[in-house]
């Protein structure tokens, strides 16, 4: 545990006190009567002496066990390969069959079939799988248990971050790094430390390259006219809104960046409308589903969208409300769907028309709102 000479001089404190968190981590999540790790022993000891460097912390940090979350994403992503591989061999046979392709279409169904099975096998396999590995990881026994999640560890890793990115000045609009911000990519990375760190810096480049606080009207002049998203109001809950009429967005008549500058553009303004009413730092985001049509089922503005929160603004999605949706969304909701981070997913929630008051008060509500639903201030 003697430093070497060509070991580097002894580390900030707050790097010392994220060792020991880490280490502290670990311990909490043995069951009953079990000891800690060794080598979080020998971590601790090193805090004393400052022997212990950045690679332990890093080694640490991204030992922590594997989460539900973790296994959800990667059980989407499954399903969605599947979907890409069932739906052309369904095609196929549907062609064939009404083309008189008899023996064509034939085996087209028993591939589809065949293939049908081999996936449910192997997901049941792979849901034994981590349901095993999930009892294992907890030490109580509970898959879902998230040590990341308490308070303490929260505040000692946001501190660390943050030293890490002292040297960053002003960004655009006036912005500073601060330890909330710090906190938030933790909690989307999940406790690894390292990973935040990384994300911190990748928003860090994108706000001085991209400075989405500084976007006005005129750059998106023509998208912002449709008055297809803009943010208005606060929900029951204290979130900022941000509305979106789908109906008012054409696939097939629409400039792609424009269209992502509109809503870096809203999601700003919402997070203004959020500190102007000193209220939540997390948005309500409306989709008007009324009017969904072929020309609204634009996959790549909703994967830009959702590839925007989860990079650039992780933790400000208070919640989804998709309002109003037709039965044809139903479909295009299946294409979607797996693509989407499962801590957002679970935000979502599915709205009737006159039911939007229920979440957001008539007073916070935009007057064509107000004047459609026929509903008095």
């Amino acid at each position: 545990l003697v430093p070497s000479p060509a070991q580097p001089a002894a580390r900030k404190p707050l790097t010392r006190i994220m060792t020991f968190e880490c280490c502290w981590l670990r311990h909490e999540s043995c069951g009953p009567g079990q000891a800690p790790p060794e080598e979080d022993k020998i971590a601790l000891a090193g805090v004393a002496n400052d022997s212990l460097h950045d690679q332990d912390l890093r080694a640490l940090a991204q030992s922590r066990p594997r989460t539900q979350d973790d296994r959800s994403c990667q059980g989407r992503r499954a399903i969605a390969v599947d979907v890409m591989i069932l739906v052309p061999m369904l095609t196929v046979a549907f062609i064939a069959r009404s083309a008189a392709f008899d023996k064509l279409a034939s085996l087209a169904e028993c591939s589809t079939a065949t293939a049908l099975v081999v996936s449910f096998v192997l997901h049941w396999r792979a849901g034994r799988r981590a349901s095993g590995a999930g009892d294992d990881a907890g030490g109580g026994g509970s898959a879902t248990w998230k040590p990341y999640a308490d308070a303490d560890w929260q505040s000692a890793a946001a501190l660390a971050l943050l030293a890490r990115f002292e040297g960053v000045g002003e960004l655009d609009g006036g912005f500073r790094m601060d330890a909330k911000t710090c906190r938030r990519f933790l909690i989307a990375w999940k406790g690894d430390v390292e990973g935040a760190a990384f994300g911190l810096q990748k928003y860090v480049e994108w706000r001085k390259k991209v400075r989405p606080a500084e976007i006005t009207v005129e750059d998106v002049k023509t998208e912002h006219a449709t008055k297809k998203g803009y943010a208005h109001g606060i929900d029951r809950l204290g979130h900022p809104v941000f509305w979106a009429f789908v109906s008012r967005h054409d696939r097939f008549n629409r400039d792609l960046e424009e269209t992502v500058k509109l809503i870096l553009f809203t999601m700003e303004d919402a997070l203004r409308i959020g500190q102007r009413y000193q209220s939540s730092d997390q948005i309500c985001l409306v989709f008007d589903l009324s009017g969904f049509g072929s020309k609204s089922m634009d996959i790549e503005v909703v994967k830009r969208l959702f590839l925007a929160l989860a990079r650039f603004y992780p933790e400000r999605l208070g919640r989804v409300l998709l309002w109003n949706a037709p039965v044809i969304f139903n479909g295009f909701w299946q294409l979607i769907s797996p693509f989407i981070d499962p801590v957002s997913f679970r935000k979502i929630k599915f709205v009737g028309e006159q039911n939007i008051v229920e979440a957001i008060d008539r007073a916070m509500l935009p007057d064509e709102i107000v004047a459609r639903l026929g509903l008095k201030r």
